[in-house]
């Protein structure tokens, strides 16, 4: 009997599988037939499959469903919610075997996997964005194409890699900072959030003192230690402090911060990570981590957000999704505000103020259609009417989310929410990947906690910088290379496929259309080429002029 046990355990992942893949093919079979779909009977069945295990996100999509239903009363909408875990397993099978919803959640765009996904079983939607969206008929959108009825022109559904739209974001995400109003206005007298950095710092150490007299542990601003949240914070606060100091290394002009401009003015000698703009960055960054919890090293996001709501913490750092979390779970006032900067005028870091960090946030929450749709038109129709304006706006409203659409209205409660388009762009990029980063990710805590001074940890990061960080320039950008014929290839294929149904497998010689398939595929890997030449120019006058070799 114990061996039948340990065999049965042994066993016990797969059998898991095999029940639940079972139970998928039975729930497929039986809405793609119309059964176990309550009220079907003589409808066109549209299905939409999720991964989010939230209520309020079925009742959401259910409600804009009964809402199409009723302007489509041959149509029955079905929405389903796969958990996250078994999502992208149960996604594979529903599409390898041919039997995939017509729309789904895809879940990452930039992702290798998904972009295979997306060239095999997904229609491009590039003709269709640049169509007029009829259920915006009656506002001012109702003669703006689809992608430029988005407040970000639809660039969260578009797939830079395979050049085309494959996917229709729902929703934008931007993170703030929420705090309790009912303890402001036990410690100040009111609830008004704080204008700027200053005020911010002198309401934390409010906070602490009417701690300390009450006998109450509670801190002014929780948060939990991950490279994710950390770098939020860096993120508000180091552009702020340095825009536009790396301007003179963008030899592209392209605006983008990059980590090479750095070790180019290190090599060459007239840029040190020592100087006084950096200091005053990461000053400001020590100080603002002085008002975290005890202990916020080792803490988790999960604990973070019980001391707020347990009011054991002011204030936390979340993201829009969180709003509702707090809303419904918080037993006081909840309050939200945009990350203060310090006014020009501040004795320590006003002269170093750049501006706001602007914010270019894309389009989240994405779904796509299947090739294997049988009601393809009604799939992209229904998408449609998920993002136009009315019905974007109610959804993302119930669900105290940011709407993704020009003129729908947020829930009130995030007023604040709302994007700063203009501000700080430009600034120095701190680290690339490879061992800079993770030396910065294991000393930059130390250095917030006090263990390290700036002029120290800075020398020591420089110097990273010109050992560790040169050979993991070369290895990026030799792997880069090699790599780069390869995915071009592979992704060339992809797109000469989409553009000429006819060009079959990429060879050269195939005659497609007015050239071969392979010249396409050439054509593409020229134009991607230059993703690379300004990093090239960089490293070959650092080998050239400053006798820059790796010593691997």
């Amino acid at each position: 009997m114990f061996r039948v046990f340990k065999i049965i355990w042994r066993f016990t992942g797969l059998i898991f599988l095999l029940v639940f893949f079972l139970w998928a093919a039975v729930w497929v079979f039986l809405v793609s037939s119309g059964g176990g779909v309550p009220d079907a009977a003589d409808k066109t069945i549209v299905r939409l499959v999720h991964s989010v295990s939230d209520e309020g996100v079925q009742a959401a999509f259910d409600s804009a469903a009964a809402e199409y239903e009723k302007i489509n009363p041959d149509v029955k909408v079905v929405i389903q919610s796969i958990p996250e875990k078994a999502y992208l397993q149960w996604t594979n099978v529903q599409l390898i075997g041919g039997k995939a919803p017509d729309i789904i959640q895809t879940l990452n765009r930039g992702d290798q996997m998904w972009e295979m996904l997306a060239t095999r079983f997904f229609l491009p939607l590039t003709p269709h964005v640049n169509e007029i969206n009829p259920h915006n008929k009656g506002t001012d959108l109702e003669n703006t194409i689809w992608r430029d009825t988005y407040v970000d022109g639809m660039k969260g559904g578009y797939w830079f890699h395979l050049m085309e739209y494959y996917s229709v974001p729902l929703t934008i995400e931007l993170s703030r900072i929420f705090y309790n109003k009912d303890l402001f206005r036990q410690v100040k007298g009111d609830d008004l959030p704080p204008e700027n950095f200053q005020e911010w710092m002198d309401i934390c150490r409010q906070i602490k003192d009417y701690s300390k007299e009450n006998d109450l542990q509670v801190s002014p601003l929780a948060t939990f230690y991950s490279p994710a949240s950390l770098y939020g914070f860096f993120n508000s606060y180091f552009p702020v402090m340095t825009g536009g100091m790396i301007d003179e290394y963008d030899r592209g002009y392209n605006g983008i911060p990059d980590a090479t401009f750095i070790l180019f003015g290190l090599i060459k000698g007239d840029f040190t990570l020592v100087n006084e703009r950096f200091e005053a960055a990461l000053a400001l960054l020590r100080e603002l981590s002085e008002n975290f919890q005890p202990g916020f090293v080792s803490a988790q996001s999960s604990q973070s957000r019980f001391m707020f709501i347990q009011n054991k913490a002011a204030m936390i750092k979340g993201s829009v999704k969180d709003a509702r979390i707090f809303q419904e779970n918080c037993n006081f006032e909840v309050g939200v505000f945009d990350y203060p900067i310090p006014r020009r005028d501040h004795p320590v870091y006003g002269k170093y103020v750049a501006g706001p960090v602007a914010e270019s946030p894309v389009g989240q929450f994405h779904f796509g259609v299947s090739k294997v749709s049988k009601n393809p038109e009604l799939a992209i129709d229904f998408l449609r009417f998920l993002s136009s304006r009315r019905i974007n706006e109610e959804f993302n409203q119930s669900l105290v989310w940011y709407p993704v659409i020009s003129g729908a209205r947020p829930h009130d409660f995030l007023k604040a929410f709302k994007p700063n388009y203009e501000g700080v762009y430009r600034y120095p990029q701190l680290w690339q990947g490879g061992n800079v980063k993770l030396w910065w990710d294991q000393f930059y805590p130390r250095y917030l906690v006090g263990d390290l001074s700036f002029e120290n940890f800075m020398k020591e990061y420089e110097n990273i910088w010109l050992t560790k960080g040169v050979r993991d320039f070369i290895r990026r950008d030799v792997l880069y290379e090699n790599m780069l014929s390869q995915s071009e290839f592979g992704l060339a294929q992809a797109r000469s496929k989409i553009i000429f149904p006819e060009a079959g497998e990429l060879e050269k010689g195939s005659i497609v259309g007015e050239g071969t398939s392979y010249q396409l595929g050439m054509e593409v890997l020229n134009l991607m080429q230059h993703g690379i030449s300004n990093r090239r120019y960089i490293w070959n006058k650092l080998q050239q002029e400053y006798n820059v070799v790796s010593d691997e």
